[in-house]
């Protein structure tokens, strides 16, 4: 179709090439409005998509920041509650057996005193 048309195109040019001249001028300098709007609203639209894509990697890496640094406050904030809970737990149970222990080592010094007092009770009233 296009092929066909072209070519009707050529024969009017070649039979009426002053009436073909003015039409193709007329219809050129038509489109010329056309083709610099195109032109200027497309360079608009790539500037503005430019300055689109800029402002939303700015945003992202801003906001992906922001996102890194609370994950890592809440994962640091993990960790040492982890660590320090592992320290009192072991802290608490050392202490705790220091305290069984010592409270052992009393009931068996008490003990020992009793043996002792009623020994000494004994020899006196065998005296």
């Amino acid at each position: 179709m296009a092929l066909r048309t072209w070519n009707r195109y050529l024969e009017y040019a070649q039979a009426y090439p002053i009436v073909t001249l003015f039409l193709s001028t007329l219809v050129l300098l038509s489109a010329g409005p056309i083709i610099i709007f195109a032109c200027v609203t497309g360079i608009s639209l790539g500037i503005l998509v430019g300055v689109a894509a800029v402002i939303v990697i700015v945003i992202q890496s801003i906001v992906v920041s922001i996102a890194g640094a609370i994950l890592l406050f809440v994962l640091g904030t993990i960790v040492v509650l982890a660590v320090f809970t592992f320290f009192w737990l072991v802290a608490g149970y050392l202490g705790f057996h220091f305290l069984r222990n010592l409270v052992i080592v009393f009931q068996a010094q008490h003990q020992e005193f009793q043996r002792q007092q009623q020994q000494k009770l004994h020899q006196q009233q065998k005296q």
